[in-house]
């Protein structure tokens, strides 16, 4: 089986044409049982999804100056690939700053 990256930068323009927003992106397991990289408060996925077992790692760079978000949303089973996500933000700027939200967990610690 191939296992691959998965790699997004925020900011940059994919095939489609789009640029990623403010909203930053979630990732998560889909409906369809594969890796999902939402662009966030959309189900629009900002690379192809993949079947878990066939990601080694996510790579996740964020924009310099901006504030960044990414969201780990557990909702759907845990989305983290074994080995594991790198969530580089980006340069701080004026804003509040870049920022990692966990979803759908109970009280206690997520694995991650």
């Amino acid at each position: 089986m191939d296992r691959r990256r998965a790699r997004a930068r925020l900011g940059d323009d994919d095939r489609r044409g789009w640029r990623l927003d403010f909203r930053g992106l979630t990732l998560k397991i889909g409906a369809d049982g594969k890796l999902h990289l939402y662009r966030s408060g959309t189900t629009t996925d900002a690379v192809p999804p993949q079947v878990l077992a066939g990601v080694t790692a996510v790579n996740i760079t964020g924009r310099d100056y901006l504030d960044d978000v990414l969201t780990i949303d557990y909702t759907g089973g845990n989305p983290i690939p074994s080995g594991g996500v790198n969530y580089a933000g980006g340069l701080l700027g004026a804003g509040n700053g870049n920022s990692l939200a966990l979803k759908g967990t109970r009280a206690m610690t997520p694995p991650f």
